[in-house]
């Protein structure tokens, strides 16, 4: 079962047609040349996408993203979600930071053992912590962005993962830090990333179901139609079967006249050869040397060896 669904990528098939129909109907239409045949060919389309699993596919590889795909950058309020804490606690430890390590002990640890512990500071005890993440100052276009006391403010991922090893969100019963892997920021999908990926399913879709017709067609017996049946219940003999056989032609030749002979003597080309191979199918040596497109001195030639023979 799938508990984090990202947001934009339908949650069912019936509303996976209901918002993407016509660009499936679309695809379809594309690729199919009759126009008689769309409507089968849409549900045909339709029941694959559902047999395939398309839409949990789709989540799970999203939501298997490696480390490397992490999001590069991550909110305030995504960070508490993670490590499993206030926004309270979070803002204290980056006032912790800010004010009172940087400002008030100009980032030297009063003991350098511990990477937090308290001071006195204006007559009252604080907490300082040796490191926090700083938030990133402006955007891509140079707008500036919220700082640490907002819970709008961006962080690099990869400085937020430095935070838990220093164990100042750990709890106090377990002595064990917080950090909920599961909590990850969802990715933002945007509708041309599900969209291309639907293409592609449609597409396979569509190819598998073309090639599943044709290798039925193709391993389909004759005697289940009527059709190619004479009326004394022979099979009509199919116009490929009248084609020459180039693999086996010269084979024929071989076996039905000296080989040598009829190259040394008649001059015989491979297509000559594939020609008089067919007509020995079903002819004597005679008959085909008399049918073929041989020159008339290549026949009178052949003739004479045969005979000899």
């Amino acid at each position: 079962m799938i508990d984090r669904w990202p947001d934009g990528v339908p949650r069912g098939y019936e509303a996976l047609f209901d918002k993407f129909g016509p660009f499936i109907a679309n695809e379809v239409r594309r690729k199919n040349i009759v126009s008689n045949n769309f409507d089968d060919l849409y549900q045909t389309v339709c029941e694959r996408l559902i047999a395939a699993h398309v839409l949990e596919k789709f989540v799970q590889r999203v939501n298997g993203s490696s480390d490397e795909e992490l999001p590069p950058t991550i909110t305030a309020t995504e960070v508490c979600t993670l490590l499993g804490i206030t926004f309270g606690a979070w803002r204290s430890k980056q006032w912790s930071y800010h004010k009172v390590f940087v400002g008030d002990l100009g980032r030297v640890s009063p003991d350098k053992s511990k990477t937090h512990g308290t001071i006195v500071r204006r007559g009252a005890t604080v907490s300082w912590v040796s490191w926090m993440p700083t938030p990133i100052a402006t955007d891509a276009e140079g707008k500036k962005l919220p700082g640490y006391g907002s819970p709008k403010a961006v962080y690099k991922t990869s400085d937020v993962l430095e935070v838990p090893a220093l164990g100042y969100f750990r709890s106090k019963k377990t002595g064990e830090g917080s950090f909920d892997s599961s909590a990850w920021p969802r990715r933002k999908i945007q509708p041309h990333h599900f969209m291309g990926y639907l293409a592609r399913c449609i597409h396979n879709a569509w190819y598998n179901f073309c090639r599943t017709i044709r290798r039925k067609h193709r391993d389909r017996t004759g005697d289940c139609y009527a059709q190619f049946k004479t009326p004394d219940g022979d099979f009509n003999e199919s116009w490929e079967d009248s084609l020459p056989d180039t693999e086996t032609c010269p084979e024929d030749v071989e076996n039905a006249i000296d080989y040598r002979t009829i190259v040394d003597t008649t001059q015989m080309s491979e297509a000559q050869k594939g020609e008089i191979g067919h007509l020995l199918k079903s002819h004597t040596i005679q008959e085909a040397v008399r049918m073929s497109s041989l020159s008339a001195e290549q026949k009178k030639t052949l003739l004479s060896i045969c005979c000899a023979a």
